[in-house]
């Protein structure tokens, strides 16, 4: 199975091309999905989008690590991130595709 990293651009022209709108406007309505679903995860703490998962802001509590390359203790604050749970057919979809490049 061969692996490739999909990156912005890439997203934007299949926007681009499954839609007929312009590059330009295809970088637009990407950019802007994605400043609405930060913007909505700020907000509310959880982004669901319907067939495809749901974002959602998780705390983090502060805790010790260690430093991997001396091994020291280090103090790591508490802080937010984000988690992503696929839908039930999402999952299903990625797992027929990744049968299908296996084979």
């Amino acid at each position: 199975m061969s692996s490739e990293t999909i990156t912005r651009s890439r997203l934007i022209d299949v926007v681009y091309k499954d839609t007929g709108v312009t590059r330009s406007e295809a970088t637009l309505i990407f950019d802007v999905m994605l400043e609405a679903i930060s913007k909505l995860l700020k907000q509310n703490g959880e982004v669901k989008i319907n067939k495809f998962g749901t974002f959602s802001c998780k705390k983090k509590a502060e805790r010790v690590g260690r430093n991997p390359k001396t091994g020291q203790e280090v103090k790591i604050p508490a802080h937010n991130s984000v988690g992503f749970k696929p839908a039930a057919n999402f999952k299903v979809a990625v797992e027929q595709t990744k049968l299908k490049l296996a084979a």
